[in-house]
């Protein structure tokens, strides 16, 4: 169940919402006017946050190696380098850049700042994989 407060809360109990945000070991959505508004978030939670983050994008970096068949060039059986076309180098770039604006949108996200949406970053990023396929 996620933990909710009102933005009166942070001003008058900011100690408060700290505690619970360290205990629970999950983020605190604050709302303005009944809307969601922020989230605060222990350290502790959000470096393992930009870990995971960092794990999903190298995660999808093989699957796409995986997929293309691309080939591994070894050394004493580890993975030393990669060989590729320039074509496929081209799409990973795009696919890492689409990460590097993801996790950038949820961070301004994360921090208030409105932006633009992430769905608008979506759309934009995928028009250039096709554009670039």
């Amino acid at each position: 169940m996620p933990l909710i407060k009102p933005i009166s809360d942070l001003r008058n109990k900011a100690n408060e919402i700290s505690e619970l945000a360290h205990k629970s070991d999950e983020p605190v959505f604050i709302t303005k006017n009944g809307e969601g508004d922020m989230v605060v978030m222990s350290l502790a939670y959000y470096s393992r946050l930009q870990l995971r983050l960092e794990l999903f994008s190298k995660l999808a970096v093989a699957q796409a190696q995986k997929a293309s068949g691309d080939n591994f060039i070894t050394k004493n059986g580890e993975g030393d380098m990669v060989v590729m076309s320039l074509a496929h180098y081209s799409r990973l770039q795009l696919k890492l850049e689409l990460f590097s604006k993801i996790a950038l949108a949820q961070a301004q996200k994360a921090s208030g700042d409105k932006g633009r949406s992430l769905n608008s970053v979506m759309i934009d990023l995928r028009k250039k994989l096709r554009e670039a396929a």
